[in-house]
């Protein structure tokens, strides 16, 4: 399975050179972050590095984005080959077809998920959870349309 997401990964970056638009780079970025994540994950069989790492880079993907939207016009996007969305439709199914069982319920993943939550843990997800909401509010304040350098004329 590693050779196969190896390929994938060898596969976005060279589909980087025929892209021009910065939102389908954005969303390219987003897909190898995604499969560095699954590399990492199966590479190490601890999946809280690449949890935090994805939870990381979505934030800054979603500054990025919040950005190139405000700036950039309204581009068209051009229309692409076919042929070059081949190995994205083909990549899962390979990897489908190599581990099935990746997929279906086990009761180790059960465990793993209500291990995250064990009672112990509950006043720090709260804590994280309480952070968050206050980082979010903080910044909503602080970017106001008619001060802020996203302002409109």
């Amino acid at each position: 399975m590693i050779k196969i997401l190896l390929f994938f990964l060898l596969y976005l970056v060279m589909f980087t050179l025929l892209l021009n638009h910065p939102m389908s780079m954005v969303i390219l970025i987003l897909l190898v972050t995604i499969n560095i994540n699954m590399i990492i994950s199966s590479i190490l069989n601890l999946s809280w590095n690449s949890y935090i790492l994805i939870i990381i880079f979505l934030g800054g993907m979603l500054v990025l984005f919040i950005y190139i939207v405000s700036i950039s016009s309204n581009e068209k996007f051009n229309k692409m080959n076919s042929l070059m969305l081949f190995p994205l439709i083909m990549t899962p199914s390979m990897i489908f077809i190599e581990t099935p069982s990746m997929f279906c319920n086990n009761n180790n993943f059960i465990n793993s998920i209500s291990s995250m939550y064990m009672s112990s843990m509950m006043y720090f997800t709260l804590l994280i959870m309480i952070y968050l909401i206050i980082t979010l509010l903080i910044s909503v304040k602080i970017s106001n349309n008619k001060l802020g350098p996203i302002r409109q004329k």
